[in-house]
């Protein structure tokens, strides 16, 4: 099975709760068209972490899976790492 991508988890899960684009973004305060580039993967830069915790919390959805999938580390994960690289 192929993996799924950041933006289509998020679409996905934004219509199975009933959620339209325009209500996520004002939910999360990003622009509808900023969310509507993420979930069609047509956006250039990864959301940032505050943005991705706003998705998973607006959403119901596992932050840390999230994360994975828009290739990004957690502040304190990274902080930690490069603490103790061992």
């Amino acid at each position: 099975m192929k993996r799924e991508k950041l933006g289509q988890r998020l679409k996905r899960v934004r219509q199975e709760r009933g959620l339209s684009l325009r209500e996520l973004a004002k939910k999360i305060d990003v622009s509808a068209t900023y969310l509507s580039r993420v979930e069609n993967c047509l956006e250039s830069s990864t959301p940032t972490e505050k943005t991705i915790r706003a998705l998973a919390d607006a959403l119901g959805d596992d932050f840390d899976e999230l994360m994975q999938l828009a290739g990004r580390v957690p502040e304190d994960v990274e902080k930690l790492i490069k603490a103790d690289p061992q």
